[in-house]
Parts: C-alpha cells; structure tokens; sequence
C-alpha cells in the first residue's frame, strides 16, 4: 500500500475504511496480526476502487463496490482463519528457534568458564541436570526449525496449517517445560555451587534476567499458538 493510501485508508470514513475497522476487530488475533492482514486487504480494495473510479464512477460508489465484491466481513473473517493460525505458528518458531541454541550456548559458555573444578563426590546430578537442560534446549530448537520447514510445505501445497501448529506447540511447550524444570531443580538441588558459579559476575546476572524474559516471551508465544490452533472456529 502507497503512503497516501495508508493515510486514507486510517483517516477516511469511506465504506473501505469502516469494512476493514470491521474486520479487524473481528478477527481474533494480536493487534500486529490483525494490522498486517487487514493492511494487505486494503491493498486490494483500494485497487479495486481506484479501477472502478478509472472508468468513471464516483470515489464512494467505487469503494461500495470494491467492497460488496469482496464479500461479508463474517466470510472474509473466516478465510483469514487459516492465515491467522500460520502467522502465530511461524512467530513462535521462529522464538524458539532463534531462543532455544542461543540459550543453551550462552549458559554452557557460562559453565565451562566459570565452574570451580570437578563437582563433589555425589553431586553428579548437577551435570546430569545441566545436559538435560541443554538437550532439552536443542531438542525445543530444532523441532521450531522443522516447524518452521513445514510452514513453508503446508502453504505451498495448501495443507492445512493447524496440525503443524499443534505440533510446534507440543514439542516446543515440552522442550520448554523439560529445560525450565530441570534447570529450577538444578538450582535448588545445587545451591552452594550454583553461587560458586555465578558470584560477582555481572555477565552472569544479566544472562539470568534475559533467560527469564525470553522464557516468559516463549509462554506467551506458546500460548497464543495453542489458542489460536485449538479454537473450534480456526
């Protein structure tokens, strides 16, 4: 869409304009997901309209008819369902992707230069601990990566989105699970060298406060993936 049609399309109150304010509060999805496709139904309508208006008829008529073309908002709705479910799964593959290898080389960095020497007699499960929460990392990574593989299969060959989605969501929320859970434990279970570990070190801290967002940022993501895959209506 041109600068001057994404200032009318915000600013007017032509039938373009009040059907695409319709539509996007139809749609339930994040406030980006529904501006970026209402967005690129506008590019269409707007096409339309100005076509009818290059063969002479009024600007508010052509919108009229641009839009009654389109169809109902509730079957516009409908057919952006699918979209809707694909964008939220691709965002949250993309997270844990990304998220998931950063993650789990940064700490192991971490650990191999800032542990005190080999762990106490008996204290084997801290190692034991950290390597599950590594593969269960890794693990939570590349399942986001096939995910995100078999977005790009399903839109192509037009299959359905939703038992990718359902997917990512199930391996990834396990990942997630598996690799905050044994980590917690961890930390728990090895306080004393845990502190070893991370005293005075800055670097430490700010990893430790940069997990804990990306870990909430990845519940939420998991969570809208999940609700948008699982609704009846998607």
């Amino acid at each position: 869409m041109t600068a001057t049609l994404e200032t009318e399309v915000r600013s007017s109150d032509g039938p373009i304009a009040a059907y695409l304010r319709c539509v996007e509060r139809r749609l339930r999805a994040p406030r980006s997901t529904r501006r970026e496709l209402t967005t690129e139904l506008a590019d269409g309508l707007f096409d339309a309209a100005e076509a009818y208006q290059r063969a002479g008829v009024p600007p508010v008529l052509a919108e009229a008819r641009a839009v009654r073309e389109c169809g109902p908002v509730d079957t516009v709705v409908a057919a952006y369902r699918p979209e809707v479910v694909a964008l939220q799964g691709r965002r949250t593959a993309a997270l844990f992707a990304l998220s998931m290898p950063v993650l789990v080389l940064a700490w192991g960095l971490v650990w191999s230069t800032k542990a005190p020497g080999p762990l106490p007699s008996g204290r084997w499960h801290l190692g034991f601990l950290s390597g599950l929460t590594d593969w269960a990392g890794l693990v939570g990574g590349v399942a986001a990566m096939v995910a995100a593989w078999a977005f790009v299969i399903s839109a192509r060959r037009a299959w359905p989105v939703r038992p990718v989605v359902a997917g990512l969501v199930a391996l990834c929320g396990a990942s997630l699970l598996l690799s905050a859970g044994s980590s917690t434990v961890m930390e728990v279970v090895n306080g004393t060298e845990i502190r070893q570990i991370t005293a005075g070190s800055w670097p430490v801290t700010a990893l430790g406060f940069l997990t804990t967002a990306l870990t909430a940022w990845q519940v939420v993501s998991l969570w809208r993936s999940a609700w948008q895959a699982l609704r009846k209506d998607a």
